[in-house]
């Protein structure tokens, strides 16, 4: 690397902030579409709004993990700091009774990412 772009790469100048984040994969689950969602600062009642959208996408929930993070109790600070939650569900269309096409896994995440602006401020 030149020293411009070393310069580019240092985190005090180019802090990393970490927001919410959607993925997805078709390669983790033999039979079942796998999403990711990683949540900041979760929201109270967020996992009923994600189901409901794959219920009106015709998906069905074969397994579903929620972990929340950041609430140990372990930080010798007072402020509070906000709970992080992650969100990993297993996912299948009812129609093909498989997983997820790229159009259907597009279209899917667009609308989870409307659902977090609206409902996370993000």
């Amino acid at each position: 690397l030149s020293r411009s772009q070393e310069d580019l790469l240092d985190i005090e100048d180019n802090p990393v902030h970490v927001g919410n984040e959607i993925g997805h994969s078709n390669e983790m689950h033999h039979s079942c579409t796998v999403i990711f969602i990683n949540i900041m600062e979760d929201i109270p009642m967020i996992m009923s709004d994600i189901t409901a959208i794959f219920q009106r996408r015709g998906l069905t929930v074969c397994r579903a993990n929620i972990e929340a993070m950041g609430d140990d109790g372990l930080s010798n600070m007072n402020v509070a700091q906000p709970r992080r939650a992650a969100h990993v569900y297993h996912i299948k269309s009812l129609l093909s009774h498989g997983k997820l096409k790229e159009k259907e896994l597009s279209d899917l995440k667009a609308e989870l990412q409307e659902l977090l602006h609206r409902r996370g401020g993000a």
